[in-house]
């Protein structure tokens, strides 16, 4: 599977709808707790594209600074169910008519721990809430590292925020820009990041995020 990108495929009431339940205080509240207001939307949204909507993890998330590098991990939080995929939908970006990215890699995280922040900390699939104290500071552990120079361009365009060290080993799948109404649906092991959007004066992105779950 690669990074799939479905256009128009939300309508502006079902992101209205997302939108009003943020400014309500739901905002990072999981959306299996909420699943009368959500789980309705989304079955509405998804299942024309041929995604099936069973076990689920994710939430509505508010940004106000670019992610680095990072896969979103192939477990659930409690480490307890593997996880297929990742489905995201831009929802607001702040000032109105901003422009921001995501950034994929062709890199995939296949390691039992999931998460893979470069330089931040690394929480284990099985204890995702407990800081195991190891900091990634390479990707030795991957196996499908590139051995070119990282495109400097494609840095100094969308990822400036991060040093450029932390691109060592990594190369382009896709850059998305973020379009209101696109679905996107890609592996959640795969390596992606924010575009550098502050630089551009984005003050914040909201957007949802859930993790398909079997």
């Amino acid at each position: 599977m690669s990074v799939e990108i479905f256009e128009n495929a939300i309508s502006l009431d079902d992101r209205e709808e997302f939108l009003r339940a943020q400014k309500s205080g739901i905002a990072r509240t999981y959306l299996r707790a909420n699943r009368k207001i959500f789980e309705p939307i989304l079955r509405r949204i998804l299942t024309p594209l041929g995604i099936e909507l069973n076990d689920y993890y994710g939430a509505i998330l508010h940004y106000v600074n670019p992610a680095g590098v990072h896969a979103d991990g192939m477990y659930s939080t409690d480490g307890t169910k593997p996880s297929t995929h990742t489905i995201l939908i831009p929802l607001a970006v702040m000032p109105i008519g901003s422009e921001t990215h995501t950034v994929y890699f062709e890199q995939i995280d296949e390691t039992e721990e999931g998460l893979n922040w470069h330089g931040y900390r690394r929480y284990r699939a099985a204890h995702a809430s407990s800081d195991t104290g190891k900091i990634v500071t390479d990707y030795s552990e991957l196996t499908n590292l590139s051995s070119e120079p990282f495109d400097m361009e494609i840095y100094k365009k969308y990822l400036s925020f991060m040093d450029y060290g932390h691109l060592e080993g990594l190369s382009i799948h896709k850059i998305a820009k973020w379009n209101f109404g696109d679905v996107v649906k890609f592996e959640s092991n795969r390596l992606h990041c924010s575009s550098d959007y502050n630089k551009f004066g984005v003050q914040y992105k909201n957007h949802l995020l859930f993790k398909a779950l079997m």
